[in-house]
């Protein structure tokens, strides 16, 4: 679990145009030092927060590192549904569950 605090500074250096310090600060707090768990770490508080359009952008970043995260799809699925393309966010979900799928009947 990512510390709370850590997302509030991010916003608010975020919210006084310094993304870079607030990417830094979220990286600092959260103790995520890879890109990939920083993408996913950060795009599931924005999710919380109802920032969709974040999430997805951080998600689809995550997915550019690591095609086969079963994670960040299905968060790319999540940030979908909250902008309210029910469609688009079905897609990104199907994979990860036709792994799952496929790695029970293997058994």
């Amino acid at each position: 679990m990512i510390p709370i605090y850590c997302s509030c500074a991010e916003w608010v250096q975020e919210a006084l145009g310094d993304e870079t310090a607030a990417d830094a600060s979220f990286k600092q707090h959260s103790g995520l030092n890879d890109s990939l768990h920083f993408y996913l770490g950060r795009s599931q508080l924005q999710l919380r927060v109802g920032q969709a359009a974040k999430a997805e952008h951080d998600v689809r970043a995550a997915i550019d590192l690591d095609k086969n995260s079963a994670w960040a799809w299905f968060l790319l699925g999540q940030a979908l549904e909250l902008k309210n393309k029910p469609a688009e966010a079905f897609r990104p979900t199907k994979k990860p569950a036709n792994w799952a799928l496929r790695a029970v009947t293997a058994k």
